[in-house]
């Protein structure tokens, strides 16, 4: 993946971010996390990046957190990292697989930071497809969560 790509992913996130720490629905005050970019051949890191404010007292768990996420992706060759989460593993959701690569956040509430990866791999194809002269341009409007019983729910949605 080249400089120009990585930089496209990385202004996706900023964006959608924003959206989400802007949100009522950010009852947590999350700001930001850290993101890790994983080729899904080589199991090699290509970019682990913070990504909006993290707490001082947070940046060494959200950059392990979103590694170990996407290793974890890697290793198990599933689509998403809350597939074989473990809580008293400290292994949590947050990643999830395309065809060359993983996709890894962790700072926001756990289903955010997947759904977040949902959204981001999501726009960038449809940025492609728009470069090849579709026009299905989709941006972020916001991210809505509601609560049944300990189950948390998150649904991105995504207007033209």
């Amino acid at each position: 993946m080249d400089a120009k790509n990585i930089s496209k992913i990385l202004e996706s996130l900023e964006s959608a971010l924003y959206g989400f720490a802007i949100s009522p629905l950010n009852k947590e005050n999350k700001q930001g996390g850290y993101f890790t970019l994983l080729d899904k051949k080589s199991g090699h890191i290509l970019v682990t990046a913070q990504i909006g404010k993290i707490p001082d007292d947070k940046y060494k768990k959200y950059h392990d957190f979103s590694i170990e996420k996407a290793r974890r992706v890697f290793k198990t060759n599933r689509f998403t990292s809350y597939a074989t989460r473990d809580e008293k593993k400290n292994q949590y959701g947050g990643a999830i697989s395309t065809n060359d690569h993983i996709f890894s956040f962790s700072g926001l509430p756990e289903l955010a930071d997947e759904a977040l990866m949902i959204y981001v791999t999501t726009k960038l194809e449809y940025q492609a497809l728009e470069e090849e002269g579709r026009k299905n341009m989709s941006t972020l409007n916001f991210f809505a969560a509601y609560e049944n019983r300990n189950n948390i729910f998150l649904s991105v949605f995504i207007c033209s």
